[in-house]
């Protein structure tokens, strides 16, 4: 059901400058507003349909000079995504009983369609992206530690795979590992 605003009073193109807004005034257009957008609408919509109301720029001062007003856009915002969801729905159910001679229909539907969902994803990423991307930021130290007997048996198989490789056939190769074999105890305190 669409929202039924009270008329507001006529404000002259000189008066719809930012500072010379009364804040009950103020509120009660910043509120249509937010209501507007949750419908779905869009800020420059708002201005068009609103001649006598606040110009674009001049909400913008308004969402600059106060946080609060500048966080209830953004929830009006985030919740347009959602109105545009279900509008997507609507639309897709408006050509069910489209015939096979209705393509142009169709496609007019799609494109609708499109232009909402991408909207909706640009709004409410988290809900209706088609991906999320993940960016991890800071340091990550891994600590491996090797025992001494580790390290030896490490060392053993590079130094065995550096004879292999030298040799010309298997048997040479078997010849100098056996030569080059290394007897290691590790220091015992």
């Amino acid at each position: 059901m669409p929202y039924k605003a009270k008329p507001m009073p006529r404000i002259s193109a000189k008066e719809r400058a930012p500072k010379a807004w009364a804040d009950n005034v103020k509120t009660a257009w910043f509120k249509r507003l937010c209501i507007h957008i949750t419908e779905g609408g869009s800020l420059r919509s708002f201005v068009q349909a609103n001649k006598h109301g606040p110009i674009q720029s001049t909400c913008y001062d308004w969402l600059d000079e106060s946080p609060m007003m500048a966080e209830k856009y953004t929830q009006a915002r985030e919740r347009s995504a959602d109105t545009l969801a279900d509008d997507c729905i609507s639309i897709a159910d408006e050509v069910q009983d489209a015939t096979q001679f209705d393509a142009s229909r169709v496609n007019a539907a799609r494109l609708r369609v499109d232009a909402r969902k991408w909207a909706a994803s640009k709004l409410k990423p988290k809900v209706y992206a088609d991906r999320i991307e993940q960016v991890t930021s800071g340091a990550l130290t891994v600590k491996h530690e090797i025992t001494d007997e580790e390290r030896v048996k490490a060392l053993a198989l590079l130094m065995g795979k550096a004879v292999i490789d030298t040799a010309p056939n298997l048997i040479e190769a078997q010849r100098l590992l056996q030569a080059k074999t290394i007897d290691h105890e590790p220091d015992k305190p």
